[in-house]
């Protein structure tokens, strides 16, 4: 059988709302026996490729960048956090999940030291990450005042206009 080019296009141009359905924030929880860890996930689409963040409100993690992120047209979303980022010990951990037929939740499972939780998240809003430069110097600035104390700029202040520097 032979197809046409205007239905490759087609069909893609199908696939593509299903992965930018995935663009937004999403809120939930991971089920770790004997304790409910609230997980919050922003995905954003920047032209062909994904940013994203995940914060776990009370365990110290605050827009974390997801790293190898995926996010398919069939509705799958994979990731992964930095060792540390999936809360105070376990080395790195990762979300594996599928969107919802209806499109309103993603429901998969977290990984990290061996075990494994269920996770399940509802969109609640648009996106608040904003690019991934963005998410990783907020990322690197939360790291270097944990554990040095000092602001970034303090440490390395970035070059303003004009070529001059000067600490913020």
């Amino acid at each position: 059988m032979k197809v046409s080019g205007s239905r490759v296009l087609a069909l893609a141009a199908l696939a593509l709302p299903l992965a930018q359905a995935a663009e937004g924030r999403w809120e939930g929880t991971a089920r770790v026996p004997g304790l409910v860890v609230p997980v919050v996930i922003d995905l954003a689409r920047e032209g062909a490729a994904w940013a994203g963040t995940a914060t776990l409100p009370g365990r110290g993690v605050a827009g974390a960048p997801l790293r190898a992120l995926e996010v398919g047209a069939d509705g799958t979303v994979r990731a992964t956090l930095a060792p540390g980022a999936g809360g105070a010990a376990g080395g790195e951990a990762s979300v594996e999940l599928r969107r919802s037929a209806d499109g309103r939740s993603l429901d998969g499972h977290w990984r990290q030291g061996g075990h494994v939780a269920p996770l399940a998240l509802a969109r609640t809003g648009a996106v608040e990450a904003v690019t991934c430069q963005a998410i990783l110097d907020e990322y690197v600035e939360k790291l270097v005042a944990t554990s040095t104390g000092l602001r970034r700029a303090e440490v390395a202040p970035a070059p303003q206009a004009g070529g001059a520097m000067k600490a913020a």
